[in-house]
């Protein structure tokens, strides 16, 4: 890995529907975002 990357995690809210995550995993695409990780939504 090279210095400076990092890793985004996305962590749901209850409310969380699908089309919501599909935007949100459509930005991570766009803004080229090479790591992230959507986590389970049960873990709190």
């Amino acid at each position: 890995m090279e210095k400076g990357n990092f890793t985004t995690i996305i962590h749901p809210k209850d409310e969380l529907n699908y089309r919501n995550a599909v935007d949100v995993l459509d930005e991570m695409k766009i803004t080229n975002q090479p790591i992230y990780v959507l986590t389970d939504i049960s873990l709190k």
